[in-house]
């Protein structure tokens, strides 16, 4: 895919971490932090990920780092650099998961939505 192909593409990054604009999330593998999604993860921790769907970056920043007492964030990102990121499709039973990801990391471009009160775990 050309890196012009989706100039206008909103991509958004679910977390519990505190960003600030011009902040880049690096993949776990970088940025020496876990994987959020544990051991059964198919997630690459050389890459890192975000998506198109503002309801599944919720869902992301949800569950990550469950454990944690950072509170659910969403950010809009944009790669930190187009050559190195894309989209990747996993097939499951149920459908496909369409996720974009990025070798290099993304950078923050403003929060977009914050989850006011932790769910009781």
């Amino acid at each position: 895919m050309a890196s012009s192909d989706h100039l206008n593409e909103q991509l958004f990054h679910g977390t519990a971490q505190k960003f600030k604009v011009g902040d880049i999330i690096l993949p776990a593998s970088q940025a020496g932090v876990r994987q959020n999604w544990g051991a059964k993860s198919k997630n690459d921790p050389n890459k890192a990920y975000a998506t198109d769907q503002l309801d599944s970056a919720k869902y992301y920043a949800r569950v990550a780092n469950i454990g944690d007492t950072g509170k659910p964030r969403v950010y809009q990102v944009e790669p930190v650099n187009p050559e190195s990121a894309g989209w990747t499709e996993t097939k499951f039973r149920d459908g496909v998961l369409r996720q974009h990801v990025s070798t290099e990391g993304y950078r923050v471009l403003g929060r977009v939505w914050t989850q006011r009160n932790r769910p009781s775990q």
